[in-house]
């Protein structure tokens, strides 16, 4: 603290006023020195701290160097009040000094306006301002000000709540002084300079202080408008470069090592001194940006000092944006400023959200969510487009036309869509939506900001005086930003379609088509040399690009009509709009994505005369759509051209189809006709765009695979069949043929979609051709006998249920929009879970559904768990959900169900109470949405549309076992009669015939020892006893001695949940039941175990590792409850 000669007669003034009773007058005179001694002692210390001042501090010290009688009082009034108080000399001491300090205060006004004048920036060499110093002339100014705002008279309301501003101001630069004061790690140099900033904004608020105490009214107004407190206010803020980079240096060095919450009340402290707001209007937006900032600021303080280019630039762009605070004059806002104000506040925090996206999205990226990995190309092409958004000016070249007004519009639109995207993702929400609907929104997102890249580039073109206007057609470039425009504006207001609808996702892939055409051929255009030939080749290809766009424009009206109510013509011609809007997404998939080698010039512009001609009629029936008068023209042109496109696909079926499978026939010729199919299934999942089609294709192609499963041994003996054969094997040659070109070429959809139609008519020919051979079962083929109940599944131990996969699929997929249930029945072991999911995973259903969720339910259960199982595939469940009751997890689940249409499945659900239970979080918003659930028993579900599963017929039962334990290969006669019969006491039960199937094959099916399985059975069922169980405790009793402990083991694990391999084996190695060799490590031996017992089909694999091996097991429940019973062990 800083001794002053004054400092005694102030401790002695308030002793008096705290214990003396005094009388009126001198009571007076004793408060007003005491204050009046403050101001002095303040000013002392102000002008005692700046020794390079002499002209500030000589003005007072010279008074007091030869005022020996002031002097003298200061020691009167001391000896006065020691022991017994003096009040004449208390009166004559205090009477003498004010009278003096009265005569000294227009030298202290003038002390403080020398100090004021001069910069508060230090020479080199200039002696060090102490900390502690400082923080004693801020202490003194805060208790004056403080003073002020209690005693002042002559303050106005605005004055007093900068005053409270200023009071809050010069508190932080007290405590940000303390602390940096004890960081070994600051610089001397700064935090001298520091220092002097902070000293030469404390006097200046000490000479307003002064003022406001001690002057008239009219002196304090003047004061106001000399010293101006709202400047004051501005000042004492790092609006400077070099300061805020003081500011920032020192904030960084003394952030405390606690908890993050310490670090982010300093840096909120810090926000708060660089913001300040007095008006109510204003308040939000302060509010949103002070947060925004705070954000802002903690990410620069973890930022390394030396980064990539990126974060260096988001660093420097912080650190502007914290400038920009600082300089906001909020408080001198008047009424009818307060609208433009708020635009300079919003552009502002604008900015601030898109330095914090940026920031997320550098985060994102380097992280490993799964969701970034697998769109890290779409996510940096995000970022590239965020740094092209934040570098657009707000105000653009064109803004006072139209156009230009319109693209602000859209930029603005644009940042805050890329700002909530990118929030989103911070907040994990986008986990909850399907990957498909996340790329579309992604895309279409990016497409949106190069359409804007597009569109400057032409209003840049259109400003050019380079000869490219001369040369081209200006009518074309005016043309093509309109047409830009147009799109733009389309995406922007976003085109009423199916979310995901394949058609829609195609849509938006020629949209990118054409924007990046326009970028491209805009790129070319530049530069001073371009000749009359490449003007001339420029102005075809923006012919040609225009007619692109035409026809999009076209499409987007016809696609305004399915959505709006049917009014004048639609009314009549829903059939032939629709036609026209087929062959519309015809020539667009032609124009943007043709097969060019088989193309010629006459044929593209064949195309693009058709496609214009679509657009004017599109054009002409939007024009007219409310003239019924109209009708029997319209419709007659409609139906013309629809004739004209479909001679146009013949042409073009001819031309190109015939070349492209020329080569193919002669390749597919040589591979099995079930190896092309499994091909095709193989690649499924690679197909984007056409996946509707391509399911239904691939739905034909699995009947006629039945139909030659079912005539494998009958072909060679008829001709009808073995050219039926031939046939199945031409379509699927080809079908084949186009996968493999939709999965690794661009251009493959001209293709597919010429020819998909003509695919699908040769396979309608031949399932006529079929169904005559079922229905008359000709050739002793019939499609209801146990011979052809259909392909036999043996892996996921489907057998004989093509039908109910068909059935439970089209109920799915189809019909009602109110919510259904679906429910599979019967007994434990026949395949209700394998059923369900088949169909679950049928690439028809994942593809439907917007959302799909697998729950196992069991006889036992916890709502709690059940709500989490289901929320873990809906979205990326973190801490905070997994650490919520049951309630708010239910509530989540809703609210992430509402207005999706999803598939929830109920496994192996005992009772209708947990159904009840769990429907209240599944929403019925008519969009589709359906539960499938399986259970043993009927009444679980009473409104439910109902499958039941029976068991296996003898022949489908023996079928199944010799194919598993034989495959193809010869089985003796002799083993073929007891097989027959042992299969007969596993009851047409899949689960019992893979048990058995494992105990017979480890027995190689030794025929003495079949025997003795068969006596044992049938000794159990003469007995009375659970034949099952009897075949699980053979299996059991197969086990090598070392396997059976680990087996046991299984029965620890809760019933129907998955077991997680890794997990399993550690545990093994843990509890001891791993035998220790020295060859292996006890991880492959404990691999080893399980794959043994996997191999006697005790053990389900769910799921594998993409190089094969076990990642996850699970028990039946069936086999998991004799094993929790302990019934193994009994005899």
């Amino acid at each position: 603290m800083v001794n002053t000669f004054l400092d005694s007669p102030i401790q002695n003034l308030d002793w008096l006023e705290k214990n003396c009773s005094l009388a009126s007058p001198l009571r007076d005179q004793v408060l007003t020195l005491k204050q009046k001694s403050k101001f002095l002692r303040t000013c002392l210390i102000a002008t005692g701290i700046p020794e390079a001042i002499p002209s500030a501090s000589s003005s007072l010290t010279s008074i007091f160097e030869t005022d020996v009688a002031f002097s003298k009082a200061i020691d009167e009034l001391s000896s006065a009040c020691f022991l017994q108080v003096d009040l004449e000399k208390v009166d004559s001491s205090v009477s003498y000094m004010l009278e003096n300090v009265k005569l000294w205060e227009p030298k202290i006004k003038n002390a403080y306006a020398i100090l004021s004048e001069q910069p508060w920036r230090r020479e080199v060499n200039s002696p060090l301002i102490d900390p502690a110093s400082a923080m004693d002339l801020i202490d003194s100014v805060l208790e004056h000000l403080e003073d002020i705002l209690i005693g002042s008279t002559c303050l106005v309301s605005l004055m007093k709540k900068q005053v409270k501003i200023l009071i809050e101001k010069l508190s932080f630069l007290r405590d940000f002084i303390g602390t940096a004061a004890k960081q070994s790690n600051i610089v001397h140099q700064e935090m001298a300079t520091f220092l002097a900033y902070a000293h030469s904004f404390a006097t200046k608020a000490a000479w307003f202080s002064f003022l406001c105490w001690d002057g008239a009214p009219e002196e304090v107004m003047a004061c106001h408008t000399d010293v101006k407190l709202s400047d004051l206010l501005q000042e004492v803020k790092p609006s400077s470069s070099d300061l805020m980079e003081m500011f920032i240096q020192f904030l960084k060095a003394s952030l405390p090592m606690g908890p993050e919450t310490a670090k982010t009340d300093a840096i909120a402290s810090f926000v708060n001194f660089l913001l300040e707001n007095t008006i109510e209007s204003l308040k939000d937006r302060i509010s949103s940006i002070h947060e925004e900032l705070i954000c802002l600021m903690k990410f620069l303080m973890i930022l390394p000092d030396e980064s990539t280019r990126d974060l260096e630039r988001i660093s420097s762009d912080i650190r502007s944006a914290a400038r920009e605070a600082a300089s906001f004059q909020v408080n001198e806002v008047k009424e009818e400023q307060v609208v433009e104000m708020n635009l300079v506040l919003s552009r502002s925090l604008q900015r601030m959200k898109l330095i914090k996206a940026e920031v997320i999205l550098i985060q994102q990226l380097d992280s490993q969510e799964v969701f970034m990995v697998s769109m890290k190309d779409k996510y940096t092409a995000l970022h590239e487009g965020l740094k092209f958004l934040r570098s657009v000016p707000i105000d653009l070249p064109e803004e006072k036309e139209e156009d230009g007004k319109l693209l602000s519009k859209h930029v603005e639109a644009l940042r805050a869509e890329v700002i909530t995207f990118i929030y989103s993702i911070h907040e994990n929400n986008l986990m909850q939506y399907p990957m498909m609907e996340t790329k579309l929104s992604l895309h279409i997102l990016l497409l949106k900001i190069k359409l804007v890249k597009v569109d400057l580039s032409l209003l840049g073109l259109h400003n050019h005086e380079a000869n490219l206007v001369s040369r081209v057609k200006d009518h074309e470039i005016k043309s093509l930003r309109e047409g830009m425009e147009f799109l733009r504006t389309c995406l922007m207001a976003t085109i009423d379609a199916e979310a995901n609808s394949e058609d829609w996702e195609l849509f938006v892939l020629h949209l990118d088509s054409v924007v990046s055409e326009s970028s491209s051929l805009i790129s070319s255009s530049g530069g001073s040399g371009m000749t009359e030939d490449m003007a001339s080749e420029l102005d075809l290809s923006i012919f040609r690009l225009l007619v692109k766009i035409k026809l999009i424009k076209a499409e987007v009206i016809l696609m305004k009509f399915n959505k709006i109510p049917k009014l004048g013509l639609m009314v009549h011609m829903n059939d032939e709009v629709k036609t026209l809007q087929e062959g519309v997404r015809f020539l667009r998939t032609f124009l943007i994505n043709p097969p060019v080698e088989e193309v010629d010039q006459l044929m593209s512009a064949k195309c693009e005369a058709t496609a214009n001609e679509a657009a004017s009629l599109i054009f002409f029936l939007h024009e007219h759509v409310t003239n019924e008068e109209m009708g029997a023209e319209m419709s007659c042109l409609l139906s013309e051209f629809a004739d004209k496109i479909e001679l146009f696909k013949a042409e073009i079926q001819e031309t190109c189809l015939q070349v492209l499978f020329t080569d193919c026939c002669e390749t597919f010729g040589t591979v099995g006709i079930f190896d092309l199919l499994d091909n095709i299934k193989g690649k499924a999942k690679s197909v984007v765009f056409v996946k509707h089609h391509f399911e239904m294709l691939l739905g034909e192609l699995q009947f006629l695979e039945s139909f030659l499963m079912d005539t494998g041994e009958h072909y060679n003996n008829h001709q009808e069949v073995k050219d039926l054969r031939a046939c199945i094997k031409d379509v699927a040659g080809k079908a084949k043929y186009i996968t493999d070109l939709l999965v690794v070429r661009d251009n493959a959809l001209g293709y597919f979609v010429l020819w998909f139609p003509s695919a699908m008519e040769d396979i309608k020919i031949i399932k006529a051709k079929v169904m005559e051979i079922y229905d008359e079962k000709r050739y002793g083929i019939d499609a209801d006998s146990d011979a052809t109940a259909g392909p036999l599944r043996i892996d996921n131990l489907v057998i004989g249920l093509d039908r109910e996969i068909s059935n439970i699929t089209y109920k799915l997929t189809t019909g009602t929009k109110r919510t259904e249930i679906i429910s599979i029945v019967g007994m434990g072991g026949v395949g209700k879970t394998t059923l369900a999911q088949v169909v679950y995973n049928h690439p028809r259903v994942a593809e439907h559904f917007q959302i799909r969720a697998w729950c196992t339910v069991s006889q036992v259960y916890r709502m709690r768990e059940l709500f989490l199982e289901i929320l873990r595939d809906v979205m990326a469940v973190s801490n905070r959900i997994y650490d919520m009751d049951e309630d708010r997890l239910a509530g989540v689940l809703y609210k992430c169900l509402k207005q999706k249409k999803y598939l929830i499945v109920l496994d192996d659900i005992w009772d209708s109470a947990a159904l009840d239970a769990l429907r209240r979080s599944f929403p019925d918003d008519n969009s589709g949405s359906r539960i499938m659930l399986t259970a043993r028993k009927r009444n679980v579900a009473s409104q439910a549309d109902l499958t039941c599963i029976f068991p296996l017929s003898h022949r489908e039962s023996w079928n199944l076992l010799r194919r598993k334990t034989f495959g193809d290969t010869y089985l003796p006669p002799e083993l073929g009669s007891i097989g027959e019969e042992l299969v007969d006491y596993c009851h047409g039960v899949p689960l019992a015939i893979f048990i058995m199937a494992g105990v017979l094959e480890k027995n190689k099916w030794n025929l003495s020892y079949c025997l003795e399985l068969l006596q044992k059975l049938f000794s159990d069922r003469v007995r009375g006893r659970n034949v099952f169980l009897s075949l699980l405790k053979v299996a059991y009793g197969s086990l090598p001695d070392h396997l059976k402990p680990c087996f046991l083991y299984l029965g620890e694990f809760p019933e129907n949940q998955e077991i997680p391999a890794r997990k399993l084996l550690r545990l093994w190695i843990t509890n001891g039941l791993i035998q220790e060799t020295e060859s292996k490590a006890p991880e492959d031996v404990a691999e080893e175990y399980l794959l043994e017992i996997i191999s006697r089909n005790l053990v389900i694999i769910s799921r594998r590792t993409h190089n094969g091996r076990v990642r996850g097991c699970r028990v039946h429940d069936v086999v998991s409850r004799s094993m929790k019973r302990g019934e193994l062990l009994l005899s």
